[in-house]
């Protein structure tokens, strides 16, 4: 069972390294523009100078020296040939003044490369932390202003209120006077028109109070809610009104009437709470 158990797990490697070859062919036909092009950027690197002279102009000056070297053999070169050792020296050194002033340029070409590099990646990193500041400032104005409108939003709510109570007490004194006046005394008449005159200037800066709020809140449920009281406050008023002036002018105005004024003044004190609450959840 043991030998079994091994056999197939060493014929699978032995197979793989044995259909390596065919897996990937070598061509020799495809592979050498590549083989030449790599020897042609060979260079040879000079650490201390930090310079790299192509292979390729080494090959060619050693080829023209040997060939020099050659001809000087051969024909039997002397001093007259050669020159005179002052001449090697100035050819020497200017050729050194030429190769020193090519790699100073080369250094100073490579020096400005790498400080356009660095300067282009402090912009970039510049710009980005510019960009996330800037991010981070929008942000904060608006939460700001966001907060300043719902602080704007929440105190043009409660001088509706405080109009609506000053209202609240005077339109039970006017009702409880119109129900007396019903029975056409002229004394309770007269009273019912005091107690309306006094009620009146407060019922329209009451209906006014509403305008800062319609202007500025945008909430949906509050705003619901303040047409709602609108519309409340609005048919109280004109009911009051029309009875008032219905008993100035004898007509009959039926208890039930004026006990529905009575109802509206409780409906719209009632919708105090529940706008308080709306303004907190949403607003606060």
């Amino acid at each position: 069972m043991t030998a079994k158990a091994v056999e197939p797990a060493t014929d699978p490697e032995t197979t793989a390294v044995e259909e390596a070859p065919k897996v990937e062919p070598v061509t020799p036909e495809a592979d050498e523009p590549d083989q030449k092009l790599r020897l042609l950027d060979w260079k040879l690197q000079i650490p201390w100078i930090d310079l790299r002279i192509p292979y390729w102009c080494i090959w060619i000056a050693a080829l023209f020296l040997g060939m020099l070297l050659g001809w000087s053999f051969s024909d039997g070169w002397g001093a007259t040939q050669w020159g005179p050792l002052a001449s090697w020296f100035a050819g020497v050194a200017t050729f050194a003044a030429v190769a020193i002033a090519l790699w100073q340029t080369q250094l100073s070409r490579r020096d400005a490369r790498q400080a356009k590099l660095d300067a282009a990646r402090r912009l970039r990193q510049e710009q980005t932390r510019h960009a996330i500041e800037l991010r981070g400032a929008n942000e904060r104005l608006d939460r700001e202003l966001n907060a300043q409108r719902r602080h704007q939003q929440l105190i043009s709510i409660p001088p509706i209120w405080d109009a609506i109570s000053e209202i609240a007490h005077p339109t039970q004194k006017t009702i409880s006077q119109l129900k007396r006046a019903t029975s056409g005394s002229p004394t309770a008449i007269s009273r019912a028109n005091d107690h309306y005159r006094e009620w009146l200037p407060l019922s329209i800066r009451a209906t006014t109070s509403f305008t800062t709020a319609f202007l500025i809140v945008d909430e949906p449920r509050i705003i619901e809610q303040l047409v709602d009281t609108e519309r409340i406050l609005q048919l109280l008023c004109y009911s009051l009104t029309s009875a008032n002036e219905r008993i100035n002018h004898g007509k009959y105005v039926s208890n039930e009437e004026l006990e529905a004024i009575e109802e509206s003044r409780v409906d719209l004190l009632s919708m105090r709470s529940i706008m308080m609450k709306s303004a907190k959840d949403a607003l606060g």
